[in-house]
């Protein structure tokens, strides 16, 4: 039996964010993770890291409170490094959905979101570091799974 993908609600609105968002998204990181943060270590982040401005997004229910985030940084890599390779990539991270929200496809639509957005950028690559409850989502999306870090 195959299972069902989770119905759209129209409710929802995905977002693309900016640094007046940062409040809000360290308020749902908080709430999915023990690990504090405040909104001025998300500009840091987000917003002055020094690779360059990270892609964000949130989706909002019908209130406007945000229910689930997703984040991807610049990085600069090096192929074996020669510096003829330089190149910005990008690093996902800071993927949230408050675990009210969990099991309705949020996060398919800001992965899909955000990686049209790392389209638009030019980045060649994007990578990863899911942990466990992730990992299995991301390969669902057609994400390949290079090796893995303990």
């Amino acid at each position: 039996m195959s299972k069902q993908p989770p119905k759209a609600d129209p409710s929802l609105r995905l977002q693309a964010c900016t640094a007046a968002d940062r409040a809000d998204q360290a308020q749902l990181f908080n709430q999915c993770f023990k690990k504090g943060l405040d909104e001025r270590a998300l500009a840091w982040r987000y917003d002055r890291n020094p690779h360059g401005t990270s892609l964000t997004f949130l989706t909002r229910n019908a209130q406007g409170t945000a229910v689930s985030g997703y984040s991807c940084s610049p990085r600069r890599a090096l192929a074996q490094g020669d510096q003829a390779s330089l190149a910005q990539v990008g690093q996902t991270g800071a993927v949230v959905t408050h675990p009210d929200w969990r099991k309705r496809g949020l996060f398919t639509d800001l992965d899909r979101a955000c990686m049209a957005e790392t389209r638009r950028a030019g980045w060649p690559v994007v990578f990863g570091l899911p942990n466990r409850r992730s990992a299995h989502i991301f390969l669902g999306l057609g994400w390949k799974e290079a090796g893995k870090l303990r």
